[in-house]
């Protein structure tokens, strides 16, 4: 319920990218909204990391 930007996403070309992010996000000291990366509803791999200013960063790869 704020104005402005709270989310993007990027669309990655692996599965690899998604998973040496995630691991990248959290040795940096990022929080990520999910422990690990997670596959939707619709066969997407994603993992959602908050950046400092508390707006989600998505980083999707389409699995199938």
């Amino acid at each position: 319920n704020r104005r402005g930007l709270t989310h993007f996403a990027f669309a990655l070309d692996s599965k690899e990218e998604v998973l040496e992010l995630t691991e990248k996000t959290a040795n940096a000291g990022y929080t990520n909204q999910r422990r690990t990366p997670y596959i939707g509803e619709t066969d997407i791999l994603k993992v959602v990391v908050l950046d400092p200013d508390g707006n989600r960063v998505e980083c999707v790869f389409k699995a199938g």
